[in-house]
């Protein structure tokens, strides 16, 4: 038998190699005990470590700590031990008594930084890196450790400088190339970061991170049967993975496969039984199919698993509300504001707005009523086909094309036409209650919506359209046509007040930011839907009829429940804008309805009066058409400003000079 120096050069030496297994098949059980040996035990934990084998690792480091209390790296494993099972005090115990042993060994330094990372002490976490890398200039970890320090602070900047000093220190070192993928992707650079994933899996490609890396990726670039690929491929290279499962659950949850996410979901929960996240996955999938009482089961799983997983409790209110019980989603959105209050988010606000509203609407089932109605009116109006024209004038369009600035919506009181918001109530016959009981009626004021006005792509080049809106100043067809691809608006709009999250609230709550085909009111008081099915119209005027009917109820009672008009009033005013009268058929008009939660309300003084807006979106990577309205001086010049502008930024939509023979 070989002796016990040749024994231990010979671990040493396979351990420096990272020929793990040959370390562990040079040391058998039989061995250890003849030699009796703590430096060969050490040898065998750090060999254990190296391939997974924490448990392993930790008797090994007994072994040799029973043997010899000075053996530092006995101590630095068993530390390790320790930081993995999240007992970072007693981890940063064991790295010191290392250190302390031999202060030359940068291994517990770097360790000692990963413990404080885990305390979320991190200025702490890189002064010990700091320490490693002065103890040894090539240790790589310690690099890496950095990298992964500054991302868990935001910094991701000075993150990936830290990455690629790990990768010059050690360019076969897998991970601080999936760190990098981690930066990019977290920057929101995402094909940088698909290029460092790609890069991890070239040095190793048995490393199952940088393939579910991929998958989040191409899932936040939207191409979701790319990401599918690479969730998989995560899955075949670890098939105990499980948050690729989720991940595939919540590809198809937003692909409106809801089967097939339910049933990714639920193999995620068989790999691990208390993933909360794979429980409000299958919530918003139930809840997607429609089922809702499902839904609420699920949702009620994840918050048994984590009580202060605040998602599952706006979720869960959204299908209560589906279900009709106000009190239970009430309930839960209070929950969400709560759980939400040290760092509100825009669902905070929107749980807020949704608590006003559930408290009215369990006071009074006619309020409750009224309000049902305005919904259905509502989701009978969506428009939600293909791309959308705007009709502007050439400074504004100068300001959204040239100049980047983002689309604005003015409050509704601002509307060109000052009839705007009158043809409903006047249909209703219902008007705020006056504040005093004079002849001449005060009228309180009520929160309006934010506007945009669109028509669809088929109407980019209509005369009737270039007289009303495509105007300079007062100068009829001296404006722009822009058309943009709708469903992209409405996800850039999401994404800038609430950011997308796999993990996050149901698809439900994407009706905040919405098209709405405009109705039109004829003489005889019925409304049309140009364009529209008979039987969507017919139904429109059924809803239209039975609010009518709700509201002369409530306006002839004198009853202690009638709900306030004023609170009728802010309600209505959600559709208010979604009715003309019979003389604007032709326009064709959709409108784009925001409600402002999460957008800081603007305010223009240099206008009379003062205008009130939000600002959405910069536009240019939407557009997919330009069209110059027909009396435009040198549309040529504006065209090839335009094109040369967007050409920057490798944008290229079709850009159209109108010839229409504009009187």
């Amino acid at each position: 038998m070989a002796t016990e120096k040749t024994l231990l050069q010979q671990a040493q030496e396979l351990n420096e190699k990272k020929e793990y297994q040959a370390v562990i098949d040079l040391l058998p059980d039989s061995v250890l005990q003849a030699k009796n040996s703590a430096d060969l035990y050490a040898e065998k934990a750090q060999a254990y470590w190296r391939l997974d084998k924490s448990e392993l690792c930790g008797e090994m480091a007994d072994k040799a700590l029973a043997l010899d209390r000075g053996n530092a790296k006995a101590f630095h494993y068993k530390g390790n031990v320790y930081d993995e099972l999240g007992e970072y005090d007693k981890a940063i115990v064991c790295y010191e008594k290392a250190i302390e042993i031999n202060p030359k060994y940068d291994a517990p330094y770097n360790g000692l930084g990963v413990a404080f990372s885990g305390k979320r002490e991190y200025d702490t976490a890189i002064k010990w890196y700091l320490k490693a890398i002065d103890v040894n200039p090539k240790a790589e970890y310690a690099y890496n450790g950095l990298g992964n320090t500054f991302s868990d602070k935001k910094e991701f900047d000075e993150a990936i400088k830290w990455y690629l000093k790990a990768t010059e220190a050690n360019p076969i070192y897998d991970s601080p190339y999936n760190g990098l993928g981690n930066a990019f992707s977290d920057k929101k650079e995402f094909d940088e970061a698909i290029k460092w994933y790609l890069k991890a899996i070239e040095v190793n490609p048995k490393y199952d991170a940088p393939y579910y890396g991929l998958g989040l990726a191409f899932y936040y670039k939207k191409e979701y049967d790319v990401a599918i690929k690479w969730y998989l491929k995560a899955i075949e290279v670890n098939p105990k993975y499980d948050a690729p499962y989720n991940s595939l659950g919540n590809a198809f949850y937003i692909k409106g496969e809801y089967d097939q996410a339910i049933k990714w979901y639920l193999k995620a929960i068989e790999v691990n039984p208390e993933f909360d996240y794979a429980y409000n996955g299958l919530g918003n999938a139930f809840s997607g199919k429609g089922e809702y009482n499902e839904a609420i089961k699920w949702h009620l799983k994840s918050i048994e698993i984590n009580p202060k997983y605040n998602t599952p409790y706006y979720n869960r209110a959204l299908a209560y509300e589906d279900l009709g019980d106000n009190i239970k989603a009430l309930a839960d959105y209070e929950q969400y504001i709560e759980l939400t209050k040290g760092n509100a988010d825009y669902y905070t606000n929107r749980a807020k707005e949704r608590v006003a509203e559930l408290k009215k609407a369990v006071k009074s089932v006619q309020y409750s009523d009224i309000a049902e109605l305005v919904t259905q009116i509502k989701n009978l109006l969506l428009f939600s086909d293909g791309c959308i024209t705007h009709y502007t004038g050439l400074s504004t369009a100068k300001a959204l094309i040239l100049n980047g600035s983002p689309f604005r919506l003015s409050e509704a009181a601002f509307l060109n036409d000052t009839s705007e918001g009158r043809e409903l109530f006047t249909y209703l016959n219902f008007h705020a209650k006056a504040l005093k009981s004079h002849d001449m009626e005060a009228l309180t004021f009520a929160p309006k919506p934010f506007i945009g006005s669109f028509v669809a792509e088929t109407k980019h080049d209509d005369l009737t359209l270039w007289r009303m809106y495509g105007k300079e100043e007062k100068e009829e067809a001296k404006g722009c046509a822009i058309t943009l691809h709708q469903q992209q608006l409405v996800e850039a709009i999401q994404n800038k007040v609430a950011p997308s999250s796999p993990d996050g609230v149901s698809l439900k709550n994407n009706d905040a930011f919405s098209f709405y085909r405009v109705a039109y009111k004829s003489h005889d008081n019925q409304f049309i839907l140009p364009g529209a099915d008979e039987a969507i119209v017919e139904k429109l005027n059924g809803y239209m009829q039975d609010l009518a009917a709700k509201i002369k109820t409530i306006t002839t009672e004198k009853k202690k429940t009638t709900p306030k008009q004023q609170d009728i009033l802010e309600r209505l005013n959600e559709i208010a804008y979604l009715f003309k009268t019979i003389e604007y058929q032709h326009e064709q008009e959709l409108r784009l309805v925001i409600d402002g939660i999460g957008f800081p309300k603007q305010l223009n003084i240099n206008a009379t009066p003062p205008r009130v807006y939000i600002e959405l979106v910069d536009i240019r990577p939407l557009i997919q058409k330009i069209t110059i309205g027909p009396k435009v001086e040198r549309g040529d010049e504006w065209a090839a400003a335009f094109y040369y502008s967007l050409d920057k930024d490798n944008l290229h939509p079709k850009i159209c000079i109108s010839h229409l023979p504009y009187k």
